[in-house]
């Protein structure tokens, strides 16, 4: 009886034994949990801090975009303005013109009316002539001055066209002028345009080459903050499988225990 009251109590400290053991094991699982809900919520804040960042990179990003497309914009702008005044000044330049060939046929249709007006003057002072020497009956005077006024007649007549075919040349020389003028004006015009556009194709490859690296920015910190989710994760799949483990260590130490008592129980 002796031997089983010292057997019963060596029974009950065993168990004892393996219920503190039971409760540390316990207490440590319950402590590395705790640990693993820590790391867990600083992961969490980490991650949400690297998700904050890409979206204030985010935000950058697209800012310096509509940075870049208000400036194509005003160059744009800048661009269409030029153009219509070099076209308005083409317009006046080539109103000028006009104005200046009118100026000069007006000037050449005034000076035929003015030689018309002189050849009726020659004219009627020749047929003046005519009846005075007829009047004088001086058949030989009437015919030298009727001479001398058809000479007079053809010099006036091969002047005023000499002077009508000079005015027709500076016509034509001022037409050939404002021509020229209208063609360099619209060649500064077209270099214009062509300048433009070249400016306007490189700001293009500049916005899709911001674009792009934006882009890759935004998939880097994506991929990093991927990456940091599966650390995380395996993290606390670690941390439970560690627990996992520590319990299964627990109870294969507590059956032992109870293994033991009941040995020592059959022996007793």
């Amino acid at each position: 009886m002796v031997l089983a009251v010292i057997a019963e109590a060596m029974v009950l400290m065993v168990i004892a034994e393996a219920m503190f053991l039971a409760v540390n094991v316990e207490a440590m699982v319950l402590a590395e949990i705790v640990k693993v809900m820590v790391l867990a919520v600083i992961l969490e804040a980490m991650v949400l801090a690297v998700i904050a960042e890409v979206m204030v990179l985010a935000v950058n990003v697209e800012a310096m975009v509509l940075a870049v497309i208000a400036e194509v914009m005003v160059l744009a702008v800048i661009a269409t303005a030029m153009v219509l005044a070099v076209i308005t000044k083409a317009m006046v330049l080539m109103a000028i013109a006009e104005a200046m060939v009118l100026m000069v046929v007006v000037e050449s249709m005034v000076l035929g009316v003015i030689m018309e007006v002189m050849v009726l003057a020659v004219i009627t002072e020749a047929m003046v002539l005519m009846v005075i020497v007829e009047v004088m009956v001086l058949a030989v005077i009437a015919e030298a001055i009727v001479l001398v006024v058809i000479t007079e007649v053809m010099v006036l007549a091969v002047i005023t066209e000499a002077m009508v075919l000079m005015v027709i040349v500076e016509v034509m020389v001022l037409a050939v002028n404002a021509e020229v003028m209208v063609l360099a004006v619209i060649a500064e015009v077209m270099v214009l345009a062509m300048n433009t556009e070249a400016m306007v194709l490189a700001v293009i490859p500049e916005m899709m080459v911001l674009a792009v690296i934006a882009e890759a920015m935004v998939l880097a910190v994506i991929a990093e903050v991927m990456v940091l989710a599966v650390i995380a994760k395996a993290m606390v799949l670690m941390a439970i499988a560690e627990a996992m483990v520590l319990i299964v260590i627990v109870e294969a130490m507590v059956l032992m225990v109870i293994v033991e008592s009941m040995v020592l129980v059959v022996i007793v």
